[in-house]
């Protein structure tokens, strides 16, 4: 008959085994009955490599703790303990020492050891030590498992992330990188119906498991209930009560929980997308030629802050070969960190996701960061596709905006596509700046209730960037082409701004009589080819905090009177923004009492650190040279930068004027 318990039953729990490892027998045999007599299961091992081969034997997780003389032969136990820590980090080790060995505390301590004793041993801090040592390995282990545990569901994640789309007509790419290695943002795609589908984009507060867990619930919930012909609206309000009244009342958090959401349902026979968002970012879709349309307001509250939450979907038509963007709160906290839009940080998170390099600011963000894009099903063959890098509306008061906003452009081209070098990206800039700024002036009368749409966009497939401006008015009356005509015969000084976007930019398009404005630059072509002549066609139917711009230094005017040469130095950019004080200062310098002789014959104009003239800066070297004529002299303009002196020949002044460029 056998008598022995089955296992698990009656069993005495397991003692925790400590290895004691000493080369001198008493010593070792004294800390074996020590530790016994305080209910410790004891190994012994008369070395280090004793002490590795009962490691190796029965395994580190049979040991809850090390207990090792520093002074052995061939090697010390400073030697045991890093090699433990190579193979077995959360296991904790003791060193003892004798008199006179305390010079080797302070490495002791820097190789892990959890604490050091004197030899000979007192038993009571013996005791103490060893229970803090054990209680010390199983926190460890426990934090290494849940760690563990945490990567695989991160894992998880991501390979869900990765083969939702796999066979479905709509198709759908995430760059997901979590704070932790899993976190509470999280996408789904999924079929509800035969000619429906639906993306979901949840942002659950923190960045822990249960963040994670809740997450998931949620999409759980949402394919359920439309299943179950339930609405998104019905969803949300749902979801909004159990946080409310549910969950935040069993999950003890001082602040609750909130799940901040974007959902996008697709009816691809109808080609609608009805739209939901509580309190994320709001959603862009990019249409197949290229243009950016916001699909709902930013901003709302999350789910689970109010009882009241009201929820109402909105709905857009989208053609086919369409493209969604979506994204967490975090995307837009790492671009407003690197002082970039959010479509240009998500254009660097996709290349990073082809390349499979991290970016740094990436990896050390504060924040989940999800980036979802969405592509409707396309004819054949596919357009070319366009990837917004920028996509804003400014109203009429933002003018004297313009040096931050233009700076702002720079640095989201620049992230979005490194590769662009050369004039051309100043020529867009320059063009970018003048298109809106006609758009604030004339198109939004500088009314701050008004609004001018702008979006910058990349086609990789041609290397073009392509600039929109849209803005709510009837755009211009005048004769375009007499303008360039008088322009070219007699310097205009107004108006400049639509000569120079259409000398500037590779091609240009007129909608709505100029209201909108087409503009595409070829970064990598020749700086010198001539523009074409603009298009026109039918319309289409439908920030960042940054320092204050340069204040203008008053210029400098010297009058050499053996040389008769009046001489205007510029420190700073000539544009829209510094001209008016350039005016002040310099109108009194080339008045020229009525009757009298101007004393100087030549009137030089040295932009020596300018790196920008805008057409108001063009209108003010204009005044200058017909200021200098009516006076009877003659005009130079001396530039260092080879931007500027770009812009003025496009702007053909060197036609009425001597260009020098040093």
């Amino acid at each position: 008959m056998n008598t022995t318990d089955p296992p698990g039953q009656n069993a005495a729990p397991r003692r925790n085994r400590v290895l004691v490892v000493d080369d001198d027998l008493t010593s070792r045999e004294f800390l074996r009955a020590a530790l016994e007599s305080g209910g410790w299961a004891v190994v012994v091992a008369g070395g280090v490599a004793a002490a590795q081969a009962e490691l190796m034997a029965q395994g580190f997780a049979a040991f809850d703790c090390v207990v090792s003389d520093y002074q052995m032969p061939e090697m010390t136990g400073l030697d045991l303990l890093a090699w433990i820590k190579e193979w077995d980090a959360c296991l904790a080790t003791l060193i003892l020492t004798s008199m006179g060995e305390k010079q080797l505390v302070a490495d002791s301590l820097r190789g892990g050891a959890v604490d050091f004793l004197e030899k000979p041993v007192d038993l009571q801090k013996l005791h103490a030590a060893i229970r803090q040592a054990v209680a010390l390995t199983q926190r460890q282990r426990l934090a290494s498992e849940v760690q563990l545990s945490v990567q695989e569901l991160g894992r998880t994640q991501a390979r869900l992330l990765e083969v939702q789309s796999a066979g479905l007509p709509v198709q759908a790419d995430v760059c997901f990188h979590p704070k932790l290695a899993a976190g509470g943002d999280f996408f789904s795609h999924f079929q509800p119906a035969p000619d429906k589908f639906c993306c979901l984009l949840t942002d659950v507060s923190g960045h822990d498991l249960q963040a994670a867990y809740l997450s998931a619930y949620f999409q759980g919930i949402v394919r359920g209930m439309l299943a179950r012909t339930a609405s998104l609206p019905e969803v949300f309000t749902y979801f909004n009560h159990l946080l409310l009244h549910e969950w935040n009342g069993l999950i003890q958090s001082a602040a609750g929980t909130s799940a901040a959401v974007c959902a996008l349902l697709l009816d691809l026979e109808r080609q609608t997308v009805d739209v939901i968002t509580c309190g994320t970012p709001a959603p862009v879709y990019v249409a197949p030629d290229g243009r950016v349309r916001c699909l709902t307001p930013a901003g709302g509250h999350p789910l689970g802050w109010f009882a009241d939450c009201a929820v109402s979907a909105t709905r857009h038509q989208a053609a086919p070969g369409g493209v969604f963007l979506l994204w967490s709160d975090g995307l837009e906290d790492l671009a407003e960190k690197n002082r970039v839009s959010a479509l240009s940080m998500g254009m660097v998170l996709q290349r990073a996701r082809s390349n499979l390099q991290l970016p740094a600011e990436v990896a050390a963000a504060a924040d989940d960061i999800l980036l979802a894009e969405v592509r409707l099903p396309a004819g054949s063959p596919e357009p070319d596709r366009w990837q917004p890098v920028v996509f804003e509306e400014y109203h009429g008061g933002q003018a004297a905006e313009i040096d931050q906003l233009q700076a702002w452009w720079s640095r989201s081209v620049n992230r979005a596509v490194p590769e662009l070098t050369g004039p051309r990206i100043h020529d867009l800039l320059l063009a970018a700046r003048e298109a809106l700024l006609n758009a604030l002036h004339h198109g939004c009368q500088d009314d701050a209730a008004r609004r001018a749409t702008f979006q910058i966009s990349w086609q990789a497939a041609t290397r073009t960037l392509r600039v929109w401006v849209d803005d709510p008015g009837p755009g211009h009356h005048f004769d375009l082409a007499a303008h360039e005509h008088a322009d070219h015969t007699g310097l205009v000084d107004h108006h400049r701004g639509l000569i120079l976007i259409k000398r500037l930019a590779r091609r240009l398009t007129f909608e709505r009589a100029g209201a909108g404005l087409i503009m595409d630059f070829e970064p990598g072509s020749a700086a010198d080819a001539p523009p074409a002549a603009p298009e026109t066609r039918p319309a289409h139917a439908p920030r960042e905090t940054a320092a204050p711009p340069s204040i203008p230094v008053k210029p400098a005017i010297q009058f050499d009177s053996e040389s008769k040469v009046l001489v205007i130095h510029i420190s700073g950019d000539l544009t829209s923004t510094s001209v008016q004080k350039y005016n002040r200062e310099i109108e009194p310098a080339l008045a020229v009492p009525s009757g009298d002789t101007a004393p100087w014959k030549t009137v030089t104009l040295h932009l020596a650190t300018a790196k920008m003239v805008d057409s108001m800066g063009l209108n003010f070297i204009v005044k200058i040279y017909k200021a200098a004529q009516q006076a009877g002299a003659r005009m130079r303009v001396v530039c260092v930068n080879p931007n500027v002196h770009r812009t003025l020949l496009f702007t053909r002044l060197d036609q009425q004027l001597e260009l020098i460029k040093v």
